[in-house]
């Protein structure tokens, strides 16, 4: 991904790129185990995903090398992730809104 950063202390983050995603388990639930346990499902679903992602954040420094960030980011599936037909010829693709929270350190001296 592609990021940029704007302002000189707390800092404005915009970024965008490509993402790639494997599947290496999947797991069905419906609430209660006891009652309806889950069950595997993961042939269901292809193994890989692709698709863009884009972001949006702001990281606050706390010290020269230490800074918070948080970030909004937004994932955009391109390939069709069901193995299984869909009807109506239909696909499933990912759409997921994710909220990123760190702490970030700076090495080195600091420009």
């Amino acid at each position: 991904m592609a990021q940029a950063s704007f302002g000189s202390k707390a800092r404005l983050l915009v970024g965008c790129g490509p993402y790639a995603g494997l599947l290496l388990r999947s797991r069905q639930s419906f609430g209660d185990e006891a009652v309806l346990p889950s069950y595997d499902n993961t042939d269901d679903l292809k193994q890989w995903d692709i698709g863009l992602s884009a972001s949006l954040g702001g990281a606050f420094p706390l010290s020269p090398a230490v800074a918070l960030q948080a970030e909004v980011r937004y994932d955009k599936g391109l390939s069709n992730i069901s193995a299984l037909p869909v009807i109506d010829d239909g696909s499933i693709r990912t759409n997921a809104v994710s909220l990123l929270v760190g702490c970030g350190y700076r090495f080195g001296s600091v420009l």
